[in-house]
């Protein structure tokens, strides 16, 4: 263990970033690519420095940890948004990410097993309050790919019923502790909105007086996935590293379209 905490990043992540910056020279934005790819060296750099598994866990769990803190603190305050961008919504990404590795790590005899079992259970508490369907569709993957992994990587089926009933558990126990029931709130406002949007799409009010349609979050959705994959058809080898937000804007069908946006 103490050989593979000692390892460089893969190559794959190098090649993974080289491309981001080689995209520069037929990226559709190329300030936005160089930008991008800049940022990311030092990520890579900094994990080459040293023990970068470690070093990524311990990074998580500190920010895990912060952003809990003020997701709960905005919670007491009654300072909840359940938006993108929206600390919450941050804070259920981060979440997502970090649950598979802190149960790998709790479940397959890593060291501080007990640590990362916490962790784990703080993670998943992290998701369930963030608000966000994008972090509640793929956990519903997640979990049962993370449950089948782990029975088949030496585990076994009992003990790794045991380690999601126990992160069950620590999700429950948060919930008890914690006042005002973020995790049910969270699910219900959710659950309301999508059946709302479903059900009754709206009509807004367009520019120069003209009446538009504004569309639901689903429906959004589904019209982003479909203008994304036409861009993706369209462009093989990719619009460049960090250019999605601006190339986006230029394949709406109907730029004035209420409820999407890049």
């Amino acid at each position: 263990m103490l050989a593979l905490l000692n390892q460089t990043p893969p190559l794959i992540a190098w090649a993974w970033w080289g491309w981001g910056l080689l995209s520069i020279l037929w990226s559709l934005a190329p300030g936005h690519a160089l930008v991008a790819s800049l940022w990311e060296v030092w990520v890579l750099v900094a994990l080459a420095a040293g023990r970068w598994r470690a070093g990524v866990l311990v990074l998580l769990g500190f920010l895990l940890l912060d952003g809990l803190y003020t997701a709960l603190a905005l919670w007491q305050a009654g300072l909840v948004s359940y938006v993108s961008g929206s600390h919450h919504y941050l804070l259920g990404d981060l979440a997502l990410g970090a649950l598979p590795l802190f149960l790998a790590q709790a479940g397959r005899g890593g060291p501080y097993p007990l640590a990362a079992f916490l962790l784990a259970a703080l993670a998943l508490y992290a998701a369930l309050i963030s608000g966000a369907r994008a972090v509640y569709l793929p956990l519903l993957l997640l979990l049962p790919l993370a449950f089948l992994k782990l029975a088949r990587e030496g585990l076994g089926p009992w003990r790794t019923l045991l380690l999601f009933l126990g992160l069950g558990a620590g999700v429950a126990f948060l919930e008890a502790l914690v006042p005002g029931n973020a995790v049910l709130n969270a699910l219900s406002f959710k659950a309301a909105i999508t059946q709302q949007e479903v059900q009754s799409p709206g009509v807004g009010q367009g520019g120069g007086g003209v009446e538009a349609r504004q569309i639901g979050n689903v429906e959004a959705r589904l019209l982003m996935w479909r203008l994304s994959l036409r861009l993706a058809l369209d462009h093989p080898l990719g619009t460049g590293n960090g250019s999605y937000s601006q190339v986006f804007e230029a394949y709406m069908d109907y730029p004035g379209l209420q409820g999407v946006w890049s």
